[in-house]
């Protein structure tokens, strides 16, 4: 992980000063995860229930989200949990419970109250929270490294977001609104 006395010098302070406040990097760590996500995800949780539709709420997430993670904070969070936290078993943990899980758990109630409804077909709502975040984070990391990943390089991020809330909410839609597209994907 990186260096205390490096987060020293980008935040302009002392190591020391750092040491007031953190016992040690997982401890930073800890704190940037739940300044920096966790509190993404609790504002995301506040605000699912303000739609009257499933695929309403589906929309406004993924507006907000989207945001959060082409935004430079997460893809810098997410380039140390991917190349760091393998060698720290216990800051794995943390990431997958109040992070992943958390926000899985969050997407899988929103599409459960839409089956439950009607509004969405069925199927395993885990699993099609886990498709959800899956191509948001994959295409997020392709839309933010557009000089390596060219097939963004014409998009705005408008319409690559569009594009995959409208292939989401397809794939769920419910048989009779499948055969026509309009229905479920309107704004």
């Amino acid at each position: 992980m990186t260096r205390l006395e490096d987060v020293a010098r980008e935040a302009g302070v002392s190591k020391g000063t750092i040491y007031l406040y953190f016992e040690n990097r997982e401890a930073l760590f800890r704190e940037v995860i739940r300044s920096k996500i966790v509190t993404h995800i609790e504002a995301a949780e506040r605000t699912a229930h303000s739609h009257a539709d499933s695929p309403g709420v589906l929309r406004d997430f993924a507006r907000r989200h989207w945001e959060f993670v082409t935004s430079p904070v997460f893809q810098t969070i997410y380039q140390i949990v991917n190349s760091e936290l393998t060698r720290f078993p216990d800051l794995s943990r943390f990431y997958g419970e109040e992070v992943i899980g958390r926000g899985l758990q969050l997407i899988a109630t929103v599409l459960q109250r839409g089956m439950d409804k009607g509004e969405l077909r069925r199927t395993d709502p885990v699993s099609a929270g886990r498709i959800f975040a899956a191509i948001f984070i994959s295409h997020a990391v392709w839309f933010t490294r557009r000089e390596q990943f060219r097939t963004f390089s014409t998009q705005s991020s408008d319409s690559v977001r569009d594009s995959l809330v409208d292939f989401f909410l397809q794939a769920l839609a419910l048989p009779s609104a499948a055969s026509n597209p309009g229905t479920v994907a309107t704004r």
